[in-house]
């Protein structure tokens, strides 16, 4: 609806054709923003407030993207207590590899992406003299370089296709015919998609590689002493939870000194218990150190 409502107001409001609007709204969308195309100053602020409810409803997806991303790095922590304990168990321990799959699929994907726009622009508009109000004075088509149109190289069309998914959207190249702007209106959306699944599935490898090679580090005798909190001289059950939570890189032992704090500010008796009186009329310090 949201685009929709865009392309028909532009197309009405401004007289731009179809394939104009939709062009423009998939920028807003996109948040590419290439500049090539402006609405005029009585339809500044109509497009401002349009701005502002796309950019709400990008964050909403950038807020589902985030909690997928969260549930996750949830089913990582899972399948990797599931390692340790089939690995102590005497089942056979996954190879670390597997880690790398994403990547590869999510980098496969987005040269597919830039690839497909690299063949359109540099052999379908490699030299256009544009249309409508963005035509280019005295260009000719059968002779379009020579009268001043606009070129693409393979580099150009490269260049083009990575600073579109990347969102940065200079506009120094932009589509210029009705099939290329039709062409970019899908392509540059799975196009962005494509480029942040990769930026994701590349930091998702680094923390991966970090954690594998943390996790073959063995317990020296003074990381036992400071896991061993109790002085006891053993690992419970509570602080083998926290010593896991370490090893992953969930928890540092700088926020467990704070939760020591907080425990000892709500624990008023000094039994080293906390009673439900205690927690429910304990106040949460902000300004605890």
């Amino acid at each position: 609806c949201y685009c929709l409502f865009g392309v028909a107001f532009l197309t009405t409001q401004q007289d731009w054709q179809p394939a104009t609007a939709l062009y423009v709204v998939v920028q807003i969308v996109t948040t590419i923003g290439y500049g090539d195309i402006t609405v005029t100053d009585e339809e500044k602020i109509f497009m401002t407030l349009y701005v502002l409810l796309g950019t709400v409803l990008v964050a909403k997806v950038v807020n589902d993207v985030s909690e997928e991303l969260l549930a996750s790095a949830n089913a990582q922590i899972d399948a990797s207590l599931h390692r340790v304990e089939g690995f102590l168990s005497g089942r056979e321990l996954r190879k670390g590899c597997g880690r790398w799959h994403r990547l590869i699929s999510a980098t496969v994907m987005f040269l597919f992406f830039v690839l497909l726009w690299v063949l359109f622009f540099r052999f379908y508009e490699n030299c256009t003299c544009s249309y409508g109000f963005t035509r280019i004075e005295g260009c000719l088509m059968e002779r379009c370089a020579e009268t001043g149109g606009n070129v693409k190289t393979l580099v150009d069309a490269v260049y083009m296709a990575v600073i579109s998914f990347s969102t940065v959207g200079f506009g120094d190249f932009t589509p210029d015919t009705k099939a290329g702007r039709l062409f970019a209106c899908v392509v540059m959306v799975v196009g962005v998609a494509a480029f942040f699944n990769m930026v994701s599935a590349v930091a998702e490898a680094i923390g991966d590689s970090q954690r594998y090679y943390a996790g073959q580090l063995r317990l020296s005798r003074a990381g036992f002493v400071r896991i061993d909190r109790d002085g006891s001289g053993f690992i419970n059950r509570t602080e083998f939870q926290i010593y896991m939570l370490l090893r992953q890189g969930r928890v540092t032992m700088t926020q467990l000194n704070h939760l020591d704090r907080l425990f000892e500010c709500m624990d008023r008796d000094k039994t080293g218990r906390l009673s439900y009186e205690e927690i429910s009329a304990g106040l949460l310090d902000s300004d605890l150190k």
